[in-house]
């Protein structure tokens, strides 16, 4: 068995990781779409963040602004 380059696996990793997030996107965009309900959709960018990145903090910070 052949040994594959390790840049070839660099890029098979990277689309991975590409097709994963626009997958997490699309998802997370069609669960809000229709969304009105503050908390949830707090918890839902919560969640889908920690997924997606891990940070060790999230913030959700909202403008007082009514948009039109």
């Amino acid at each position: 068995m052949a040994r594959v380059p390790h840049r070839i696996l660099v890029l098979v990793s990277l689309l991975v990781a590409a097709y994963a997030a626009l997958t997490l996107a699309s998802a997370f965009s069609a669960r809000m779409r229709d969304a009105t309900d503050l908390p949830t959709v707090a918890h839902d960018l919560d969640v889908t963040v920690r997924w997606a990145i891990a940070p060790s903090r999230v913030d959700l910070w909202l403008s007082s602004r009514i948009m039109p």
